[in-house]
């Protein structure tokens, strides 16, 4: 595309306001820079989208520039996504699944809930209780079946299930 399609005001009202692509997509689209449609926008008197409508667009994860204050009383520009750049928005999302301390956990709304435990939940029908404990049966962590959980009234409970005594009395030794 011709790099200097944006020194035509009706051209970047269209793709600014109407088609509603950040400064940076249309700097991509021309092959010029950022601060080249900035200038431009300046030029022809356009104001730029208030933050409340970026933050409710599909560009949220666009980055700029914002000034902190360091400790020492300076000045320091630092790189910052606005917005949130969660879930699904997020580059480096996986589905809604993570793993940490060999327990996988899912997303769920605003939070991540390990499956072990929603699995257990949907077997008995109900939210778990304080202090409930679901075990893994063989001690595979990641092994999330049914027929590996067993759920633990206490923490005593849960420390009895890994005991050598129990796996004698459950027929694992």
């Amino acid at each position: 595309m011709n790099n200097k399609t944006y020194h035509d005001r009706a051209w970047l009202i269209q793709q600014y306001y109407d088609l509603g692509k950040s400064m940076r997509e249309i700097a991509r689209k021309c092959d010029a820079s950022y601060w080249a449609i900035r200038c431009a926008m300046n030029k022809f008197g356009l104001n730029r989208r208030p933050d409340w409508q970026i933050l409710q667009s599909p560009w949220v994860c666009e980055k700029r520039r914002i000034t902190l204050q360091s400790s020492s009383g300076r000045a320091k520009n630092r790189s910052s996504h606005i917005g949130l750049c969660t879930g699904e928005k997020n580059h480096n999302w996986k589905g809604g699944i993570r793993h940490g301390g060999g327990y996988e956990f899912i997303h769920t709304g605003p939070f991540y809930i390990s499956v072990h435990r929603q699995n257990m939940e949907r077997m008995l029908g109900r939210k778990l209780k304080k202090g409930e404990i679901v075990h893994h049966v063989h001690g595979i962590k990641m092994d999330n079946r049914i027929e590996n959980l067993a759920l633990c009234s206490n923490q005593k409970a849960h420390r009895w299930a890994h005991s050598e005594e129990a796996r004698v009395f459950l027929g694992d030794i």
